[in-house]
C-alpha cells in the first residue's frame, strides 16, 4: 500500500474513533455532564432557583442547615426501614416487632418533614407577595421521579391520565 493512501485511511480511521467514543461518553455520561438546574428532582428547589440571587443562596444554605441538623433523626428512619426488613426476613415473623419499626421510622420521616416546613415557613415569612408565590409553586408539585407513578399533579398541571382498565 502506498504511503499517502495509508495516511488517508489512518486519518479517517481517526475521526471515525473520534465519533464513536463522543457517542459513548453521550449515551453514558451525558446525564450527569448536562445543567443539573433544569433537571431538578425537587421541585421546591427549582422554584427557588426562581428567586433572586441573594434569597435563592440564603433559602439553600438554610435547607442544607436543617437538613443536616435532622440527619440523626433521619439516619434514625431509615436503621428501623431496615430493621423491619430485618425482621420480615427472618424465619420466624415478628409482624408486630416489623410494625413497631416502621411506626418509628413514619414518626422520624413525619418530623423532619415537620422541620423542614417549619424552616420554610420562616424563610417564607420575610419574603414579598410575589416571591412567596414563586417559592409555593414548588409545594404543590411532585417531584420528577415521583411523576407517573399515582403522583398528584401541581397546580397549573394536567392530572394524569387514568391508568387503563383490565378487562379478563
Amino acid at each position: 500500500m502506498r504511503p499517502r493512501t495509508l495516511a488517508i485511511l489512518l486519518g479517517l480511521s481517526l475521526v471515525l474513533n473520534v465519533f464513536v467514543i463522543g457517542a459513548f461518553v453521550g449515551v453514558f455520561f451525558g446525564q450527569n455532564l448536562g445543567p443539573r438546574a433544569a433537571a431538578r428532582a425537587n421541585p421546591l428547589m427549582a422554584a427557588a432557583d426562581r428567586l433572586n440571587p441573594v434569597e435563592r443562596d440564603t433559602f439553600r444554605a438554610l435547607m442544607q442547615d436543617e437538613v443536616q441538623r435532622e440527619g440523626p433523626t433521619a439516619l434514625d428512619a431509615r436503621m428501623q426501614r431496615r430493621r423491619a426488613g430485618e425482621l420480615m426476613r427472618a424465619p420466624v415473623f415478628d409482624r408486630a416487632g416489623a410494625q413497631a419499626a416502621l411506626d418509628r421510622a413514619r414518626a422520624d420521616d413525619m418530623a423532619v418533614r415537620a422541620a423542614i416546613e417549619g424552616a420554610l415557613l420562616d424563610f417564607a415569612a420575610k419574603l414579598d407577595q410575589q416571591d412567596r408565590t414563586t417559592l409555593a409553586q414548588g409545594l404543590g408539585r411532585s417531584p420528577r421521579w415521583f411523576a407517573g407513578r399515582g403522583g398528584a399533579p401541581g397546580p397549573g398541571q394536567p392530572p394524569a391520565a387514568p391508568p387503563p382498565s383490565r378487562q379478563p
